[in-house]
């Protein structure tokens, strides 16, 4: 008979890897666009820079070089709202004045008064 707490300790190991793979495999997803982003918006600047310095040594105001990227904009990041309802839920009371705030109509706390 194999040993009954060895087994559990690694049924549980198992459960909260399963756990913690779920959680952050949509982030990695979140962390890897924004990357993207941050590397594009690197690109854009520089060439915006490129071209100023172009237009300084030829006496002419800046004009905005037509790219690829300025014809379309990436998706925006968005945070799921299963995540935000799961967020409000673990951090308790606070997180009715979170979700107020998200919404953009924060009232007053009812213990400091009105504001």
């Amino acid at each position: 008979m194999p040993n009954f707490a060895g087994a559990l300790k690694g049924e549980m190991r198992r459960l909260a890897r399963k756990e913690v793979r779920a959680t952050v495999t949509p982030l990695r997803k979140v962390v890897a666009a924004l990357r993207r982003r941050v590397a594009q918006q690197k690109r854009l600047i520089a060439e915006l820079e490129r071209s100023t310095k172009r237009s300084m040594r030829n006496g002419r105001a800046a004009e905005a070089p037509e790219t690829q990227d300025s014809q379309h904009e990436p998706p925006r990041v968005r945070e799921a709202g299963r995540c935000v309802r799961s967020d409000d839920l673990r951090l308790g009371d606070g997180a009715s004045e979170a979700a107020a705030w998200r919404a953009g109509n924060l009232a007053a706390h009812p213990v400091h008064g009105e504001a």
